[in-house]
C-alpha cells in the first residue's frame, strides 16, 4: 500500500511537469494534439512506473560493490572496496554512481529506497527527454513513439531498480543529446548545456567517453564536411571541455588506483580476440529479444537513406556510431557479470528507438491503401504493415516479464545472505577476512574484509584468477564457495593446503533459485580455517 501510494505521487508530480514543459509551449498545436500528447506521455510514465512496482524486489548483488565504496567513502577510508588497505583497487567503474549513492548513507538514509526513488525520477526524465529528442527529427505524434518504444521495452524499466548505474547513464546521455541538437540547430558559437551532460554521462560510466568521442567526433567531422564554421567551433569547444573534465578524472584515479582501465575490465575481458564467444552469445540472445526494434531499425535506415533528407541522414549518422560502439566492446568481453536483462547493450536503446521511429513517420504518410498487386502497392503495404506488426509484437513483451522475473529476482537468496551478513558481523571480529565470489550484499552488511575470487575487487585475482595459493597463502578465516562455481571448487579445493587447514563449517541451501533456474545449484558452502575457533550453531540457529 505504501509502494502504491508512494508512485502516485511521484506520478502526479510528473503529470504536473508534463503539463508545464508541453501544454504551455506547444500553443501552436490544435486542442485535441495537445491532449493526445499529455495522454500518452502520462501513460508512457504510468506503464515505466507499472513495471517498476513489478521488478521492484529485483536487486542485483553487484550494485551493493558500488554501495560499499559509497559507504567507504561516506565513513571517511576513501573510495575504496577495504577500508584501511595499502593498495585500493578501483573495483567499480560507475564513479558518479558511487559519489551520489554517499550522500544517503551521510543522511542515513536506506540505500536501496534511495536509489530506487532517484533511478525512478531519472528515468522519467529520460521519458520526457526522449520525446522531446524525437521532436528534433518527427512530427509531435510520431515522436510520441519514441518514449513508448522505450518504456514497453522492459529490460530499461528492470534496471531502473536494479541497483547500478543504468538510469543516470540512460538519462544523462538522451538529454545530452537533446541538448546537443538544439544546440546545432540553433546554432549557437558555444554550447550551453550539452557539455555538462556529456560529462555527467562519462563520469557515471568511465567507458562512455568512447560514446561521447565518437558522438562529438563524428559530428565535427559532418560539419567539417558542410564547412559550418560556426556548429564546428560549437562542437570542438564541447569536446574541449568534455575531455578536459574527463583528463582531471582520469589524472586522479590513476594515480590513486594505478592501472589504465578500471579493475573489472581486466577481470571481465581476459582475451585478446575481438569476438569472444561469450560476447557473441550475449548479442544473439539481445537480438532475438529485441528483434521487433530491430525489424523497425533496418526498414528506417533503407528509408532515410533513400530520402537523402539531410536532417534525417545527420541524425543516423551520430546515432549509429555508439550502437557499433557498444556492440564491439560487448563482443569483447568475455564474462558478463549482473549483464542479465542486456545490461551492456542497454546505452545502445535510445539510439537504435530513435532511428527506428522513422518507420512510424513511413507509416503517416501511408494512411489510405486500396487492395492491388502493384508493385508500388506492396512497397506501401509493407510500409505500414512492418511498423504495426513491430508494435504488436512490441505489446506482447510483457508476457514474459514474467520469465524475467523469475531468472533476475532472487528475493530468497538476497534475504538469506542479508542474514549471513548480519551473522557475520556480530559473531566474528572487524579483522576477520572472507573469499567470495559475491562482493554485494554480504560485504556491505557486514563490513569485514573481502577477498574477491572473481577478481572485480583484486587486481592480482582480476589477471590471474587461478592462483589460489596468492588466496590460501592470506588464510582467510571463511572461504565462500558457490555449487555453480565449478571451476573454483574443482581447483582451490583440491589444494593440499586448502585440505589440511579448512573444513566445512556450514552449507546454505537456496532452493528457491535453485528451483527456477534448475540449469545448476546456487547452493553455498562455507568452509572455516580450522585453528579460528567457531561453532556454527549460532548460524545453524538463524536459517532454522
Amino acid at each position: 500500500m505504501i509502494q502504491i501510494v508512494l508512485f502516485s505521487i511521484i506520478f502526479i508530480i510528473t503529470f504536473i511537469i508534463i503539463y508545464l514543459a508541453y501544454i504551455k509551449k506547444k500553443i501552436r498545436l490544435k486542442l485535441r494534439d495537445q491532449q493526445i500528447i499529455i495522454i500518452t506521455l502520462g501513460s508512457c510514465i504510468l506503464i515505466s512506473i507499472l513495471f517498476n512496482i513489478y521488478f521492484l524486489d529485483f536487486i542485483t548483488d553487484d550494485a551493493f560493490i558500488s554501495f560499499r565504496y559509497s559507504k567507504n567513502l561516506a565513513n571517511g577510508y576513501g573510495i575504496v572496496f577495504n577500508p584501511n588497505t595499502d593498495n585500493p583497487v578501483e573495483g567499480y567503474s560507475n564513479f558518479l554512481w558511487v559519489v551520489l549513492n554517499a550522500i544517503p548513507i551521510l543522511l542515513n538514509i536506506d540505500i536501496v529506497i534511495w536509489f530506487k526513488i532517484f533511478s525512478i525520477i531519472l528515468n522519467i526524465f529520460s521519458i520526457i527527454y526522449l520525446y522531446r529528442l524525437g521532436t528534433r527529427f518527427y512530427s509531435d505524434k510520431v515522436a510520441l513513439f519514441c518514449p513508448l518504444l522505450y518504456v514497453l521495452y522492459y529490460p530499461i524499466q528492470l534496471w531502473v531498480v536494479g541497483g547500478l548505474e543504468v538510469p543516470l547513464l540512460l538519462s544523462s546521455m538522451i538529454i545530452a543529446l537533446y541538448f546537443m541538437f538544439k544546440e546545432m540547430n540553433e546554432k549557437n558559437r558555444f554550447p550551453r548545456y550539452s557539455w555538462i551532460f556529456f560529462s555527467i554521462n562519462i563520469l557515471t560510466r568511465i567507458d562512455s567517453i568512447i560514446f561521447v568521442v565518437g558522438i562529438e567526433g563524428i559530428s565535427i567531422l559532418y560539419y567539417l564536411y558542410k564547412k559550418d564554421k560556426s556548429i564546428l567551433l560549437q562542437r570542438i569547444i564541447s569536446l574541449i571541455i568534455i575531455g578536459t573534465i574527463f583528463s582531471v578524472y582520469f589524472i586522479w584515479r590513476y594515480s590513486f588506483y594505478g592501472y589504465f582501465f578500471p579493475n573489472p575490465y581486466y577481470a571481465k575481458a581476459g582475451t585478446n580476440n575481438l569476438i569472444t564467444q561469450e560476447g557473441l552469445q550475449y548479442v544473439l540472445l539481445f537480438g532475438v529479444f529485441t528483434f521487433p526494434i530491430l525489424i523497425m531499425l533496418v526498414f528506417s535506415i533503407i528509408k532515410i537513406l533513400r530520402s537523402r533528407e539531410e536532417k534525417l541522414l545527420k541524425m543516423l549518422l551520430i546515432m549509429v556510431i555508439p550502437i557499433i560502439i557498444n556492440v564491439s566492446i560487448v563482443l569483447h568481453l568475455e564474462k558478463h557479470y549482473a549483464g542479465q536483462g542486456f545490461r551492456f547493450l542497454l546505452p545502445s536503446m535510445p539510439f537504435l528507438i530513435l532511428i527506428s521511429c522513422y518507420s512510424f513517420e513511413v507509416l503517416a504518410k501511408n494512411k489510405d491503401l486500396r487492395l492491388n498487386l502493384s508493385i508500388s502497392s506492396i512497397n506501401l503495404y509493407l510500409n505500414k504493415f512492418i511498423p504495426l506488426f513491430a508494435c504488436f509484437c512490441l505489446i506482447l513483451y510483457p508476457l514474459t516479464a514474467p520469465l524475467i522475473y523469475v531468472n533476475t529476482t532472487n528475493t530468497d537468496v538476497n534475504n538469506k545472505y542479508y542474514k549471513l551478513a548480519n551473522w557475520l558481523k556480530n559473531y566474528n571480529p572487524s579483522n576477520t577476512t572472507v573469499a567470495f565470489t559475491d562482493m554485494g550484499i554480504i560485504p556491505y552488511y557486514s563490513e569485514l574484509y573481502y577477498i574477491d575470487l572473481w577478481g572485480l575487487n583484486d587486481e592480482v585475482l582480476a589477471k590471474n584468477r587461478g592462483n589460489y595459493d596468492y588466496i590460501l597463502d592470506q588464510e582467510p578465516e571463511f572461504i565462500f564457495i558457490k555449487e555453480n562455481n565449478l571451476k573454483i571448487i574443482k581447483n582451490i579445493t583440491n589444494q593440499q593446503k586448502f585440505q589440511d587447514n579448512y573444513s566445512i563449517f556450514f552449507t546454505l541451501e537456496l532452493k528457491e533459485i535453485n528451483q527456477n533456474l534448475r540449469v545448476f545449484n546456487y547452493n553455498l558452502f562455507i568452509y572455516k580455517i580450522n585453528e579460528y575457533s567457531l561453532t556454527n550453531t549460532s548460524l545453524i540457529n538463524i536459517f532454522l
